[in-house]
């Protein structure tokens, strides 16, 4: 409702991309009941964080991807947005088996062809992401989400989006959540790390 007000009188000039593929966890209500606690206990003591994310409690549960699914997901999206179109639909964590499914190939050409969502993504990890840019007989995809290689590390399908014209977003900026550790202790003690953070973003001060 928050989001569909939003939009209200100004969505052409917003846009707007949503998932498929990711359901919240289950309800559990001791869980859900002690939730509060364990925020607070995250709060007072972060390290406990990690403890919480290997428990795999919080932790979205992995869809099976259908042609049935796709189309309930956006109808879905669409209804609770209340617009007749999603400017990017992502594929959330899909396999490149799931990329190279005919059924699902033509569930998403017959959703950019309807109008229902302008371009297709893939959101996920690497292997996904090239095989979605270098293979024809796949999912339609425009757009690769991806996390930020962290400095060093290879930008193979960074380069590779660029070479065919694919649209790139990138997140968790200090690597996957849970991650940012090496990154941050790499730019308390590298100053050449801290003048391009700078010169990227603004001043830098070393926890």
């Amino acid at each position: 409702d928050i989001a569909a007000d939003f939009l209200k009188g100004r969505r052409d000039r917003v846009q707007v991309a949503t998932k498929v593929g990711l359901a919240p966890p289950k309800s559990r209500p001791l869980v859900d009941h002690f939730m509060p606690l364990a925020r607070w206990m995250m709060e007072a003591a972060p390290q406990l964080r990690q403890l919480v994310r290997r428990s795999g409690l919080q932790a979205n549960r992995r869809l099976r991807l259908t042609p049935q699914l796709v189309q309930r997901s956006i109808e879905a999206s669409l209804r609770r947005l209340r617009t007749d179109h999603v400017d990017l639909l992502g594929i959330h964590n899909a396999a490149p088996e799931d990329l190279a499914r005919d059924e699902l190939k033509r569930a998403f050409e017959d959703l950019v062809t309807a109008g229902k969502a302008r371009a297709i993504a893939v959101a996920g990890g690497e292997e996904a992401a090239c095989f979605a840019l270098t293979r024809e007989t796949v999912v339609p995809v425009s757009v690769i989400q991806i996390p930020l290689p962290p400095p060093g590390a290879p930008v193979t399908i960074l380069r590779r989006a660029r070479s065919v014209d694919a649209g790139l977003i990138v997140h968790s900026v200090f690597g996957i959540p849970g991650g940012e550790g090496p990154q941050l202790s790499r730019l308390a003690t590298e100053v050449s790390l801290r003048d391009q953070a700078a010169y990227a973003g603004g001043p830098y001060e070393p926890r």
